[in-house]
């Protein structure tokens, strides 16, 4: 049983998207990878290729399935997405002891196209703060890490269960 019925769907829409968990972090994320589309555009990179590129070098030589986890992703997603950025020559892609584990590294070019690019990230990063404001950016920082981690908890625990889900809309 929910508790939406037809008189109060209108209100419920609205509702769930003024406190949608979801809605909001979609939001902001797709305005912030703007953001950092356009000003590392010019250096050939979107944002989740540099982002990409500043976990596998944080990372050092690590499974493509490690960098998905760093990242929050699914491995075939990072997978997909590290393609473009071995054949233009930022990663190196090589079989694990396992022939089933790709590793993941850094090439030199990844590496210094990584290093031009930190002076432009800090930049925007900059301006960002200072829009935001840096006390807002501390409670923003750590109320995202918190939200990762109930979001992988109860990714984990599968709190949404058959049983919860309405059977038709009413």
């Amino acid at each position: 049983m929910n508790n939406y019925s037809k008189g109060k769907n209108e209100h419920a829409v609205q509702q769930v998207v003024e406190i949608c968990v979801c809605h909001a972090v979609r939001k902001a994320s797709r305005a912030a990878t703007k953001l950092y589309d356009e000003v590392l555009s010019p250096l050939g990179l979107k944002a989740t290729q540099f982002m990409i590129l500043l976990v596998a070098e944080d990372l050092g030589e690590s499974s493509v399935s490690a960098l998905a986890r760093e990242m929050v992703m699914d491995s075939s997603t990072v997978a997909r997405n590290l393609r473009p950025l071995e054949k233009n020559g930022l990663l190196v892609l090589k079989t694990g002891t396992d022939r089933r584990q790709k590793l993941v590294s850094l090439s030199d070019e990844g590496r210094s196209l990584l290093y031009r690019c930190l002076p432009v990230w800090q930049e925007t990063h900059d301006r960002l703060i200072a829009s935001m404001g840096h006390d807002n950016q501390k409670d923003m920082l750590r109320g995202l890490q918190i939200l990762t981690a109930a979001a992988q908890i109860n990714m984990a625990r599968n709190v949404i269960r058959d049983e919860d889900l309405p059977l038709s809309a009413e």
